[in-house]
């Protein structure tokens, strides 16, 4: 839970004029149990940490969170989509991998994911 209780992108979402929505502990908690499930038995383990991260979802959803970071690694390997449920789903590594590449090699980049 180190990104979560650094605040990590809390600062940077704030300066572009997004509200930062606080998951509380109850849904921190599962998250965190997820990236775990992932690290531990990544192969038999991802279609349930997907299960249990879509309901995480489903419930920012319902709180009414359109956007959400997923802000630890592992995240992206449960969700591999740009949108769940009409919540756009943000990868911090896609965002530094197309950044490094942009300015290490731009013609070498794509048309940006959608």
């Amino acid at each position: 839970m180190g990104v979560y209780q650094g605040w990590v992108y809390e600062g940077c979402l704030r300066r572009f004029g997004l509200k930062f929505f606080d998951l509380g502990l109850d849904l921190a908690a599962e998250a965190h149990e997820v990236i775990y499930d992932i690290k531990s038995r990544p192969l038999p383990a991802l279609r349930q940490a997907r299960a249990r991260l879509e309901k995480v979802i489903l419930e920012l959803k319902r709180r009414k969170v359109q956007r959400v970071v997923l802000g630890c690694t592992e995240l992206p390997l449960a969700l591999t989509e740009y949108d769940f449920a009409g919540v756009q789903l943000i990868d911090p590594t896609t965002i530094l991998a197309r950044a490094l590449i942009s300015q290490a090699r731009p013609e070498k980049l794509s048309v940006a994911p959608t």
